[in-house]
């Protein structure tokens, strides 16, 4: 039991960090491309989007 533990927090860690640094990456090209309230919206779902199919 102790093991599964463990291992699920494992996973659930790496998945939080995942989903941060891919939050953090669209965000960053969203303020950089974005042009407008719109625009930066477009372009966050956009590369995040693009990241989550490259990340799994």
């Amino acid at each position: 039991m102790a093991y599964y533990f463990q291992h699920t927090t494992k996973i659930l860690k790496l998945k939080f960090m995942n989903n941060l640094f891919k939050g953090l990456i669209a965000g960053g090209a969203a303020w950089k491309w974005g042009g407008g309230c719109i625009g930066t919206i477009l372009v966050f779902a956009l590369v995040w989007m693009l990241l989550g199919q490259t990340c799994q």
